[in-house]
């Protein structure tokens, strides 16, 4: 890669000098040539370099230019686009504002057609109840009346029950005196006829 000129011959010759073998000065002159040569640049090996560091320079800046130009269009993209994300937001604000100014309305509206309906509700209810109670009442009183009947009635044939029962046991006294005076009429004969056979 390198045209830098290497004297291997001069290089063998000192290091022989120097008490090396010639063989093993030969190997490591070999290898000092073309180490030389494969990593030392040359001025024509820097300029080259130089070349590609411009070029790279020039290509970097062109790159840097781009992303600028890209950056601001973006920028004037993304501030179209929050002005146009602020309208809509304005809208719709505006929008809900309107809907919560009509469910107000509309919710103002129904509670006061409840209140109404709850009151003709509480009326209706104290009517009913009182037709209710006066209805009760009278259900009461004719329920009154026909129990004292009811009891007039059990009460007078409770006592015509009794007054029977007090004749059937009158009678059955009577029955039953007679017939113990039979019995006792029966059993001094009886007596009598026994005591006449003793």
């Amino acid at each position: 890669m390198t045209n830098l000129a290497f004297d291997t011959h001069r290089y063998v010759k000192r290091l022989t000098a120097a008490g090396m073998p010639e063989n093993q000065a030969e190997v490591i002159a070999d290898e000092q040539r073309s180490l030389i040569e494969d990593q030392l640049a040359t001025k024509q090996d820097i300029a080259a370099t130089r070349r590609d560091i411009k070029e790279l320079e020039a290509t970097t800046k062109q790159d840097i230019a781009a992303t600028r130009r890209d950056i601001k269009e973006l920028e004037a993209v993304t501030k179209q686009d929050i002005k146009a994300l602020e309208t809509a937001t304005k809208q719709d604000i505006a929008a809900t504002r309107r809907d919560i100014k009509e469910l107000e309305a509309t919710t103002r509206k129904d509670i006061k057609e409840l209140e109404t309906t709850i009151k003709a509700l509480e009326v209706n209810t104290k009517r009913d109840i009182k037709e209710s109670e006066a209805a009760t009442r009278k259900d009461i009183k004719e329920l009154e009346a026909a129990t004292q009947l009811k009891f007039k009635e059990l009460e007078a044939a409770t006592q015509l029950n009794f007054e029977k029962y007090r004749r059937d046991m009158k009678e059955m006294d009577q029955k039953q005196t007679i017939r113990l005076g039979i019995m006792m009429a029966a059993s001094l004969v009886a007596l009598s006829a026994l005591i006449k056979i003793l």
